[in-house]
């Protein structure tokens, strides 16, 4: 009885042994198995007053796991010639059931005077400049909370008069 014990309790030790193994190696794509997905819907819609304008869409959340996420706030910061432009964080206080779907409405306002005196500016040094767009959630489960990030970067070429 006392060897059945030993080769059950070393089986299920090599067995969890192999998951770890397996999980550190493959993590990344395990974590993005069951990151919420994001899109966007519809179209985006740009209002200008003054001197800001306003872009707003409808983005979808979907919930890829098996039990509630509570989305808590998104952050976004969009950097522009290495300075930042916009950063702002907006409370959402969303809960997607699991496997569920919400759809947010997102606006951001855009100081596009201010953006036109950057890129003038830029332009007078190189034809391309660089940009980044960070925007991340703030998630709760019951296992964990943390910030889910979504980022991009690019160059984007100054059109010359």
């Amino acid at each position: 009885m006392k060897r059945v014990i030993k080769y059950i309790s070393l089986f299920v030790l090599l067995l969890l042994i192999v998951f770890t193994i397996c999980f550190f190696l493959y993590r990344e794509r395990i974590i993005s198995h069951y990151r919420p997905e994001i899109k966007q819907v519809g179209a985006i819609r740009i209002d200008i007053k003054n001197d800001t304008s306003y872009i707003s869409s409808k983005l979808e959340i979907k919930n890829n796991v098996f039990f509630k996420i509570d989305i808590d706030t998104i952050k976004y910061k969009i950097d522009l010639f290495n300075k930042t432009y916009l950063q702002n964080t907006d409370p959402l206080g969303i809960q997607l059931p699991a496997y569920g779907k919400d759809t947010i409405d997102f606006q951001i306002k855009i100081p596009y005077l201010s953006l036109f005196r950057g890129i003038k500016a830029e332009r007078k040094k190189a034809d391309s400049a660089g940009y980044t767009v960070n925007i991340s959630l703030q998630v709760s489960t019951p296992f964990w909370n943390g910030e889910i990030p979504f980022n991009k970067s690019a160059k984007l070429k100054i059109p010359t008069p």
